[in-house]
Formats: structure tokens, sequence, C-alpha cells
């Protein structure tokens, strides 16, 4: 695959690589802020079944937290989406 070009390529690119990826991994790997509106724009824009797992977990605090973690319904779809917007630009 070519490297991403686009936030909405690299939050692709990040999925199709990783399977699996949280809010916090796409900031500190990529300096996406916005990670749900990417996520929104593969949903809406290019018709991919981008499902939200919660994540329950316990903060510094020791308070109960949720987080989402996303990933691929159809990765083989994702790949020909992900190589349509490579040859778009």
């Amino acid at each position: 695959m070519n490297l991403p070009k686009t936030q909405l390529q690299e939050v692709l690119y990040m999925l199709l690589s990783d399977e699996i990826i949280t809010y916090r991994t796409v900031f500190i790997n990529s300096g996406i802020i916005n990670l749900t509106a990417r996520i929104s724009d593969l949903r809406n824009t290019h018709f991919l079944d981008v499902p939200c797992k919660r994540v329950k977990t316990v903060n510094k605090f020791g308070r109960a937290i949720n987080y989402g973690s996303w990933s691929l319904s159809d990765p083989e779809e994702a790949k020909i989406v992900y190589d349509k917007l490579n040859k778009e630009l």
C-alpha cells in the first residue's frame, strides 16, 4: 500500500495495518485530533462499516471510565477504498 497523504487516508491506513485503533494511538502516532470526524467520513462518504467498541477501564483516580476502539468489519472492502483514495490525489 502507498503511504497516506491525507488525514482520512492515514486513519484508514492505521485501521488496515493495526486492525484496532483508539483516539490515543491515533493522536500519538499522527497528531490527528478529530478522529471521530474522519471515522464519520469513512462511514458516510465511503460507506465503510467501522464499528466502535466501548472498552471499560479505570482511570488514575480509580474511577470507572469507557473509551472507544474502532475496527473494520470488512478489511478487503476498505483496501479498495484506500486504493481509490490514493488514485484521486
